[in-house]
């Protein structure tokens, strides 16, 4: 099973290599050498309906030399920015980096409601509040930021935060791809549990200091390793740091939540698309729908879904649970992520 995924992630890369001319003549091939990299903190100001003024915030990182596509990273739920930026074994580069290192800037954004960013009433802030908030973070990147334009943008979800993506990219034509990690139209055996791990964020000793408002919740102490982790293949040290920074979701998005795996989004969507999945990832694999035998298998399952036109790919992570970030093998993922993107 490990050699099918490989084969997987070793056919995108070689893919990215035969289109090289589209690359930036300045940008690493995926797995390159570390390079410079400036990252400053940003805030960009939107105006979801009903909402009013709301600021993101988040960690815009461009390598040096000519870069003409960003990334923007958004995380799942009772995650932010940190999904992107914590490296899988506390010393290889972190998803945000290995991008970087590709030649490819990154804007690992809190979310609405997460880390720095502001914090609205909890009813007011469901899926449909988030995806507008995102559209126009997409727009104003792409009109340029900090004196930096960048001629293509590609959206990066986990989760949550890929149902995000995948709305936008509905509604933006210039989203040049989507990478959808940790999301499929199916249920684990651990999906329908996930929800009961939900405490007050203003009770948990994590969140607690910050005074989150009534209706924002985290996951229950201890609770993470369980539905995002297959602890046997990840590092305890990330495991703990993944508790020490995690973030909250809301009521709004716990009653939207049906919104981000809408199957209209699947057939609406004209952007590539790319799929990857842990193979071990409790929360959608190993059902009734799809075990994850393959990435094969899952590319056959979800593509009854996206039936608009988007060119589908798939990477299946072996031994991966749901945060695909954070296991000791994560690097295979980035490189396939990386390479994909180059190819686009």
């Amino acid at each position: 099973m490990r050699g099918v995924v490989r084969t997987t992630v070793t056919a995108l890369l070689a893919v990215a290599c035969a289109a090289g001319a589209g690359i930036p003549a300045t940008a690493a091939q995926p797995g390159g050498r570390p390079r410079p990299v400036a990252c400053q903190e940003i805030t960009i100001e939107t105006e979801p309906p009903g909402l009013g003024r709301t600021s993101l915030r988040g960690e815009l990182c461009r390598p040096a030399g000519v870069v003409a596509t960003v990334q923007l990273l958004l995380g799942g739920l009772t995650y932010d920015r940190h999904y992107w930026t914590t490296s899988p074994d506390g010393s290889g580069p972190s998803y945000q980096r290995s991008a970087n290192n590709a030649g490819l800037a990154t804007l690992a954004l809190d979310r609405l409601g997460t880390g720095n960013s502001d914090r609205p009433a909890a009813d007011k802030v469901g899926f449909d509040a988030q995806v507008v908030a995102v559209e126009q973070v997409v727009a104003k990147v792409l009109a340029g930021v900090r004196g930096q334009r960048y001629q293509r943008i590609v959206l990066v979800g986990h989760s949550f935060g890929a149902g995000i993506a995948l709305a936008v990219a509905t509604r933006r034509p210039e989203v040049t791809g989507v990478v959808l990690s940790g999301y499929a139209h199916a249920a684990g055996p651990k999906l329908a549990e996930f929800g009961k791990t939900l405490v007050a964020a203003k009770d948990d000793p994590v969140t607690g200091p910050a005074n989150p408002p009534e209706g924002y919740l985290t996951t229950r102490a201890g609770s993470r390793s369980e539905f995002f982790f297959n602890p046997g293949n990840a590092v305890p040290s990330v495991i703990a740091r993944d508790e020490a920074d995690k973030s909250t979701t809301t009521t709004g998005e716990q009653t939207s939540l049906g919104s981000a795996y809408d199957i209209r989004l699947a057939a609406a969507v004209k952007t590539p698309v790319l799929i990857a999945l842990g193979q071990q990832d409790q929360l959608f694999c190993g059902g009734q729908w799809l075990r994850c035998s393959s990435a094969d298998e899952v590319r056959e399952y979800e593509s009854r879904l996206f039936t608009g036109g988007a060119r589908l790919s798939t990477v299946l992570l072996p031994d991966s649970g749901h945060a695909l970030n954070l296991h000791r093998n994560s690097a295979d993922f980035y490189a396939g992520a990386q390479a994909w993107i180059a190819a686009l």
